[in-house]
């Protein structure tokens, strides 16, 4: 963000630093691109970032996003050492060895 604001290419970009949760923009964007960021979001957040991704943009207009996959065995065994340590988690976090990643399976994801 801050070499964009201080490019002499680029200092007419508008750039803004905000959560995912907080995209309030209605009809604004021709294309949304969310690399490496969803699997450090909680996934009762998720409808929401959604929502506001699809309020922001123009309509027929593209979101690309990258959501990371972790195998099933993985995800057995961050689940079972989450329950060990009485961690709040639903199935698919991940924050057992102090840092936290949310891996959705493919159908939470389409859905």
């Amino acid at each position: 963000m801050e070499r964009a604001k201080s490019s002499k290419n680029y200092s007419i970009v508008v750039t803004r630093h905000l959560g995912m949760q907080e995209l309030a923009d209605v009809d604004q964007f021709d294309a949304i691109v969310c690399i490496d960021a969803l699997e450090n979001v909680f996934p009762e957040d998720w409808p929401r970032i959604l929502a506001n991704f699809a309020r922001a943009l123009h309509a027929r207009s593209h979101v690309y996003l990258t959501v990371e996959i972790a195998s099933e065995e993985e995800l057995r065994t961050a689940y079972a050492a989450a329950h060990e340590l009485q961690l709040p988690l639903v199935y698919g976090e991940y924050a057992h060895e102090g840092y936290y990643h949310y891996y959705p399976t493919d159908g939470q994801v389409r859905a």
